[in-house]
């Protein structure tokens, strides 16, 4: 389902319930200030969800809990600044998190404090694919200007 670029402010609950065998949606370039607690519970098929470039600010605890087949989610370019701890540790089958662009926040703080790049530079040495590594564990991919950082989110 494809609603990019539409301008839309909110999404009230109920919005996907009747869409339980979706697999893409896309809300890229919106202006989708915050997510309901709910909200997607009844996508349990969806495998990627776009949510970049909107203007969400927070991250509620269980928002993402019911996309058990989510693999690929996209946050980039939004303003998030706090997110619960561990709100991604039910998404099992998720390889790519997108957060590139986003406010400076805890969320990298955390992350920069706990981080293991000396460890997961020896495994990409050690890695003939780069890709070999995402099937092994979970990385947060945060784009800077200079450099990508690849962070285990294994406590996000």
């Amino acid at each position: 389902l494809y609603l990019h670029n539409n301008q839309i402010k909110e999404l009230p609950i109920g919005s996907f319930d009747k869409l339980i065998n979706l697999q893409i949606l896309d809300l890229f370039n919106n202006q989708i200030k915050e997510l309901s607690l709910g909200l997607f519970d009844k996508l349990i098929n969806l495998q990627k969800l776009y949510l970049s470039n909107n203007q969400i600010k927070e991250l509620p605890v269980g928002s993402f809990d019911k996309l058990i087949n989510l693999q690929r989610l996209y946050l980039s370019n939004n303003q998030i600044t706090t997110h619960p701890r561990k709100i991604f540790k039910r998404l099992t089958k998720l390889s790519y998190l997108y957060l590139n662009n986003i406010s400076h926040n805890d969320i990298l703080q955390r992350y920069k404090e706990k981080t293991e790049e000396e460890k997961i530079r020896n495994k990409m040495k050690k890695s003939k694919q780069r890709t070999a590594i995402f099937k092994e564990e979970l990385y947060l991919i945060v784009y800077h200007p200079s450099r990508i950082s690849l962070f285990n989110v294994d406590d996000f």
